[in-house]
């Protein structure tokens, strides 16, 4: 018999929402190492468009991840916990980093080649709704691939170590 306990269910819902999550961050993972690279206005905006087909999969991501965290701190008393709370902290902390090192920026670049922002995007005050080829590679070129990788993978690390072996 299957354990349907909600302990169990919240577990496999949270399990579920970070491969969910994990998958939408890899393609525009690779997308910003690709991106590096690209000079052709059409492409960069084609692989622009492919890393916000992503968004949809991510905000669910994201909430089932969240959900289910807070199930799990309710089902489990976990909420009473340091490490808990840490790990809680530490998601949102590494969301914090991650939107100007690069969300931030895709989007400047997303206005100025005139494609539509993802889902719940608005164009922020002084955003270029055109830019010269130069702004482009500048805009590119602030995006550190490596340090959204390292960023990103010593989150889900630190996160990783806080749920299996609460430390504290």
């Amino acid at each position: 018999m299957l354990p349907l306990e909600p302990y169990y269910l919240a577990k496999y819902a949270h399990i579920i929402g970070v491969f969910l999550f994990l998958l939408a961050h890899g393609s525009a993972t690779s997308i910003a190492f690709r991106l590096r690279n690209e000079t052709n206005r059409d492409r960069i905006g084609a692989l622009l468009d492919l890393s916000a087909a992503s968004y949809r999969a991510f905000y669910v991501a994201f909430m089932l991840l969240l959900g289910s965290a807070i199930a799990l701190g309710v089902i489990a008393s976990f909420w009473q916990t340091t490490w808990f709370w840490v790990a809680l902290v530490s998601f949102f902390v590494m969301a914090g980093v991650m939107t100007p090192l690069a969300t931030m920026r895709y989007a400047r670049l997303r206005v100025g080649l005139g494609l539509k922002l993802p889902p719940g995007g608005k164009p922020r005050p002084g955003m270029k709704t055109s830019l010269t080829d130069e702004e482009i590679r500048a805009i590119i070129a602030s995006v550190n691939p490596w340090l959204l990788s390292a960023v990103g993978f010593g989150g889900v690390a630190v996160l990783a170590f806080l749920m299996m072996f609460k430390p504290f």
